[in-house]
């Protein structure tokens, strides 16, 4: 079992899928990238799980800060914004 939090599109998911009997559960809070990790799922039914949530040790509802679209640079630290590539926030 791998429990992987940020997966992304789901590049390294896909080949631990590939490559062992693992089960995998994701959590990725982009939805952009979110919706690409859907097709692993239909793939791979019954070993992977993917939810549109980020992991924290608390219940809570953040913004997310990113550059591009499906970009692996994500944030849930507002000062990020002070940083040059970042220029999208999900409420």
């Amino acid at each position: 079992m791998c429990i992987y939090a940020g997966p992304n599109v789901g590049k390294y998911s896909a080949r631990i899928l590939e490559n062992t009997r693992a089960s995998v559960i994701a959590f990725e809070p982009n939805p952009i990238p979110f919706e690409i990790l859907l097709i692993l799922v239909a793939q791979y039914t019954r070993r992977f799980s993917a939810y549109n949530l980020g992991v924290s040790d608390g219940r809570s509802e953040l913004e997310l800060f990113y550059g591009v679209a499906n970009s692996n640079l994500v944030t849930f630290s507002p000062e990020a914004l002070h940083m040059g590539d970042v220029k999208n926030i999900i409420r």
